[in-house]
């Protein structure tokens, strides 16, 4: 594992980085809002014995360091002199990632070789009705500020037991197994607190963000058939917007364990052929 600490003439926190291959890095993935580099080991398996990855810990997640303020164009920024030093990459974004890959693309097409967007959070509509279910004996709908608390509750959690319970029972991540709520639950419990609050208000698909001027890739945006945050018809018209392809899996929005051989044959789809 691999420190790195962009240079520029405002200090960057240090960045903690999973690797797997040797060489420069072939793919980058970037995880959402309270995971890290290192869950997207299963998925690192299901690549050829000779790829190269490389899995960043956002700021605040993981062992990076933490810094405020937390933004999109702060996050990517992170990542840039990375970029700058191994890419062109097969970058990969996941839920909330998708919207830092987007802007590292923006920012650095060039160092961009392709880009899969994985579930990102573009509709929310099936998340609030599952938060504004009241208790089943009184049958009343929550309120909304008592469907928010109900969304971000896991966020502000800071016992280990009590996550998982929250995920259990959350759209989001009730289809994972036990072992697989406890990992996500570790990771959670590993990030800073006032960077995951500061996170959540920027789940949305930030306005500015397009394709770059003068990039000829074709995106590819997955979604989960039973995830609460993507779906067919927003993913297409998500798609259709920046020039992208669709591409659906069986599974719900934590695509790195539950579906990680379909996202891996999707990447493995825009890298060169083995030797």
């Amino acid at each position: 594992m691999t420190i790195v600490e962009a240079q520029s003439g405002r200090k960057r926190p240090s960045i903690q980085l999973e690797r797997s291959g040797s060489g420069p890095a072939e793919v980058m993935l970037i995880h959402g809002i309270g995971s890290r580099g290192s869950d997207f080991s299963r998925l690192i398996s299901c690549f050829g014995s000779n790829r190269s990855t490389v899995a960043p810990d956002l700021r605040g997640h993981g062992e990076s360091e933490a810094s405020l303020p937390v933004t999109v164009e702060g996050f990517a920024a992170d990542l840039i002199p990375l970029i700058d030093e191994e890419g062109p990459v097969v970058l990969a974004g996941f839920s909330f990632g998708s919207w830092v890959a987007m802007e590292i693309w923006r920012k650095r097409p060039e160092g961009v070789s392709a880009l899969v967007l994985v579930d990102p959070p573009l509709v929310y509509g099936p998340l609030f009705e599952w938060a504004s279910r009241g208790e089943p004996l009184l049958g009343a709908r929550r309120s909304k500020e008592e469907a928010l608390a109900r969304i971000s509750a896991i966020y502000y959690s800071a016992d280990l037991d009590e996550a998982v319970e929250l995920m259990r029972e959350n759209p989001l991540t009730r289809d994972l197994d036990g072992a697989d709520l406890l990992a996500n639950a570790r990771s959670l419990m590993a990030a800073d607190r006032a960077t995951l609050l500061a996170s959540l208000e920027l789940t949305g698909r930030p306005a500015d963000q397009g394709r770059p001027p003068g990039s000829s890739l074709q995106p590819v945006v997955m979604f989960g058939d039973r995830s609460p945050m993507t779906g067919p018809d927003a993913a297409a018209a998500f798609a259709a917007g920046i020039g992208g392809r669709v591409v659906s899996y069986s599974g719900g929005h934590v695509a790195h364990l539950e579906a990680p051989e379909a996202v891996a044959e999707e990447i493995e789809r825009l890298l060169p052929g083995e030797d």
